[in-house]
Protein backbone atom coordinates (compact mmCIF):
# COMPACT_ATOMS: atom_id res chain seq x y z
CA UNK A 1 0.00 0.00 0.00
CA UNK A 2 1.32 3.43 -0.98
CA UNK A 3 0.96 6.44 1.27
CA UNK A 4 0.94 10.07 0.19
CA UNK A 5 4.11 10.78 2.11
CA UNK A 6 6.11 8.12 0.27
CA UNK A 7 8.20 10.61 -1.68
CA UNK A 8 6.40 10.39 -5.01
CA UNK A 9 6.03 13.71 -6.74
CA UNK A 10 2.60 15.31 -6.96
CA UNK A 11 2.68 14.91 -10.75
CA UNK A 12 3.38 11.18 -10.42
CA UNK A 13 0.29 10.86 -8.24
CA UNK A 14 -1.85 12.77 -10.77
CA UNK A 15 -2.06 15.94 -8.65
CA UNK A 16 -1.32 19.50 -9.75
CA UNK A 17 2.17 20.65 -8.88
CA UNK A 18 1.19 23.97 -7.29
CA UNK A 19 0.01 24.35 -3.70
CA UNK A 20 -3.67 24.37 -2.85
CA UNK A 21 -5.15 27.90 -3.33
CA UNK A 22 -6.06 28.18 0.35
CA UNK A 23 -2.38 27.66 1.26
CA UNK A 24 -1.05 30.34 -1.09
CA UNK A 25 -0.22 33.72 0.44
CA UNK A 26 -1.26 35.74 -2.62
CA UNK A 27 -4.54 35.33 -4.45
CA UNK A 28 -3.98 34.68 -8.14
CA UNK A 29 -7.27 36.25 -9.20
CA UNK A 30 -8.66 39.66 -8.37
CA UNK A 31 -12.38 39.01 -8.93
CA UNK A 32 -14.23 38.33 -5.73
CA UNK A 33 -17.80 37.18 -5.52
CA UNK A 34 -18.13 38.09 -1.85
CA UNK A 35 -20.64 40.70 -0.79
CA UNK A 36 -18.36 43.71 -0.16
CA UNK A 37 -18.09 44.88 3.45
CA UNK A 38 -18.79 48.50 2.56
CA UNK A 39 -22.15 47.41 1.08
CA UNK A 40 -23.30 45.71 4.30
CA UNK A 41 -25.19 47.13 7.24
CA UNK A 42 -23.22 46.03 10.28
CA UNK A 43 -24.12 48.22 13.24
CA UNK A 44 -27.27 47.84 15.32
CA UNK A 45 -27.79 51.60 14.98
CA UNK A 46 -27.95 51.23 11.17
CA UNK A 47 -30.63 48.55 11.49
CA UNK A 48 -32.59 50.68 13.98
CA UNK A 49 -32.46 53.71 11.68
CA UNK A 50 -34.04 51.74 8.84
CA UNK A 51 -36.98 50.81 11.06
CA UNK A 52 -38.11 54.45 10.66
CA UNK A 53 -37.92 54.27 6.85
CA UNK A 54 -40.51 53.25 4.28
CA UNK A 55 -41.50 49.63 3.83
CA UNK A 56 -43.00 47.38 1.17
CA UNK A 57 -44.07 43.78 1.68
CA UNK A 58 -45.33 40.67 -0.04
CA UNK A 59 -46.07 37.15 1.22
CA UNK A 60 -42.38 36.21 1.29
CA UNK A 61 -40.34 39.33 2.17
CA UNK A 62 -40.51 42.74 3.78
CA UNK A 63 -38.28 45.45 2.32
CA UNK A 64 -37.48 48.55 4.36
CA UNK A 65 -35.33 51.35 3.02
CA UNK A 66 -34.06 54.75 4.00
CA UNK A 67 -31.80 57.30 2.32
CA UNK A 68 -28.25 57.15 3.69
CA UNK A 69 -26.54 60.16 2.05
CA UNK A 70 -23.69 57.98 0.72
CA UNK A 71 -22.64 57.05 -2.81
CA UNK A 72 -23.44 53.37 -2.25
CA UNK A 73 -26.47 51.29 -1.35
CA UNK A 74 -25.98 49.12 1.73
CA UNK A 75 -27.91 45.97 2.62
CA UNK A 76 -28.91 44.21 5.80
CA UNK A 77 -30.73 40.91 6.06
CA UNK A 78 -32.93 39.64 8.86
CA UNK A 79 -34.05 36.02 8.90
CA UNK A 80 -35.76 35.04 12.14
CA UNK A 81 -36.15 31.64 13.76
CA UNK A 82 -39.65 31.27 12.37
CA UNK A 83 -38.08 30.74 8.94
CA UNK A 84 -36.45 27.48 10.04
CA UNK A 85 -33.37 25.98 11.61
CA UNK A 86 -29.92 27.57 11.30
CA UNK A 87 -29.12 25.78 8.05
CA UNK A 88 -32.34 27.00 6.39
CA UNK A 89 -31.93 30.57 7.71
CA UNK A 90 -28.36 30.77 6.42
CA UNK A 91 -29.46 29.39 3.06
CA UNK A 92 -32.12 32.09 2.73
CA UNK A 93 -29.58 34.78 3.73
CA UNK A 94 -27.04 33.52 1.19
CA UNK A 95 -29.65 33.55 -1.57
CA UNK A 96 -30.81 37.08 -0.70
CA UNK A 97 -27.22 38.34 -0.42
CA UNK A 98 -26.31 36.93 -3.83
CA UNK A 99 -29.42 38.42 -5.39
CA UNK A 100 -28.65 41.85 -3.88
CA UNK A 101 -25.02 41.66 -5.03
CA UNK A 102 -26.05 41.27 -8.67
CA UNK A 103 -28.71 44.00 -8.87
CA UNK A 104 -28.10 47.38 -10.52
CA UNK A 105 -29.43 49.69 -7.79
CA UNK A 106 -29.67 53.41 -7.33
CA UNK A 107 -26.96 54.64 -4.95
CA UNK A 108 -27.61 56.26 -1.60
CA UNK A 109 -29.94 53.84 0.19
CA UNK A 110 -29.85 51.58 3.21
CA UNK A 111 -32.01 48.52 2.55
CA UNK A 112 -33.17 45.92 5.05
CA UNK A 113 -34.69 42.72 3.69
CA UNK A 114 -36.68 40.71 6.23
CA UNK A 115 -37.57 37.14 5.31
CA UNK A 116 -40.95 35.71 6.25
CA UNK A 117 -41.42 31.98 6.98
CA UNK A 118 -42.64 31.31 3.41
CA UNK A 119 -39.16 32.25 2.14
CA UNK A 120 -37.76 28.95 3.46
CA UNK A 121 -39.56 26.94 0.79
CA UNK A 122 -38.59 28.98 -2.27
CA UNK A 123 -35.83 28.42 -4.80
CA UNK A 124 -33.21 31.07 -5.55
CA UNK A 125 -35.14 32.19 -8.64
CA UNK A 126 -38.44 32.49 -6.78
CA UNK A 127 -36.86 34.36 -3.88
CA UNK A 128 -35.03 36.68 -6.29
CA UNK A 129 -38.23 37.35 -8.20
CA UNK A 130 -40.05 38.29 -4.98
CA UNK A 131 -37.20 40.61 -3.97
CA UNK A 132 -37.02 42.17 -7.45
CA UNK A 133 -40.73 42.99 -7.40
CA UNK A 134 -40.35 44.73 -4.03
CA UNK A 135 -37.33 46.69 -5.24
CA UNK A 136 -39.26 47.80 -8.32
CA UNK A 137 -42.16 48.96 -6.15
CA UNK A 138 -39.70 50.85 -3.94
CA UNK A 139 -38.04 52.45 -6.98
CA UNK A 140 -34.56 51.17 -6.09
CA UNK A 141 -33.67 49.49 -9.39
CA UNK A 142 -31.82 51.42 -12.06
CA UNK A 143 -33.65 51.50 -15.40
CA UNK A 144 -32.30 48.74 -17.60
CA UNK A 145 -31.16 49.50 -21.13
CA UNK A 146 -33.11 47.19 -23.42
CA UNK A 147 -30.82 47.86 -26.37
CA UNK A 148 -33.70 48.98 -28.61
CA UNK A 149 -32.41 52.53 -28.92
CA UNK A 150 -29.67 53.15 -31.51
Amino acid sequence: MKYCGSGDSRAARGLPSEAHPSLQSEHTHSASFAFPRERRLRRASDFQAIRNGKSWANAVLVLRCRSNGLDITRFGFSVGKRVGNAVRRNQVKRRLREFARQQPLKPGWDVLIIARPAAAHLTYAQLGDAARRLMERAGLLLPQDTGDNP
